[in-house]
């Protein structure tokens, strides 16, 4: 069995008992390049926060995982650090939820090597907004989780980043580059 089969089985194990006590689904996606590829795992419950709620999604996220792979071994495996939010949903129960939610991978292909790229969102216009660039082998190399002019996490520089790769970080902020969005509603 290969080693992502086993992470997914283990993780999958540790979270049945608090992910899956109510209807959920666990959701999949990746991006490749070459012999390297970033999977994302999401773990959604079955419903949806009320439309009244700060951080509105469609989908109600508890977890995310992040799976960096070199010719489909994991090399590194990353939860995703935000906050949790306790929100009403539907069915009237408060659930607490990732305050912010990966909707997009990507890939940044420079002159002189290429970077995996994250982006989260908060669920609403003033809401947190999270922008993650990683190594093929999943070494963060810059992130910025933010609020409007609330900084949670500011990590790494993204000039020495867009030099050392070789692109333009006006590709990477007008968000041109090769995109998944990964958001799913259930």
């Amino acid at each position: 069995m290969s080693q992502l089969k086993i992470s997914l089985v283990l993780m999958f194990l540790f979270h049945a008992i608090f992910v899956f006590s109510q209807e959920s689904k666990l959701y999949s996606d990746s991006i490749n390049v070459g012999e390297y590829s970033l999977k994302i795992v999401s773990y959604y419950l079955q419903g949806s926060v009320q439309s009244d709620q700060k951080h509105f999604f469609p989908s109600i996220c508890v977890e995310q995982t992040l799976f960096f792979l070199k010719n489909n071994i994991v090399s590194k495996k990353c939860n995703y650090q935000v906050k949790k939010v306790a929100q009403m949903v539907e069915s009237g129960q408060k659930i607490k939820m990732l305050e912010n939610v990966i909707v997009e991978i990507g890939v940044v292909e420079g002159k002189y090597g290429s970077v995996f790229v994250i982006g989260g969102y908060g669920g609403c216009n003033s809401c947190s907004e999270l922008d993650g660039v990683f190594s093929m082998k999943g070494e963060k190399l810059y992130l910025l989780y933010r609020e409007r002019n609330i900084e949670f996490e500011n990590f790494g520089n993204l000039d020495s980043i867009s030099l050392k790769y070789g692109f333009m970080q006006d590709d990477y902020w007008s968000r041109n580059y090769r995109k998944k969005w990964i958001q799913k509603n259930w």
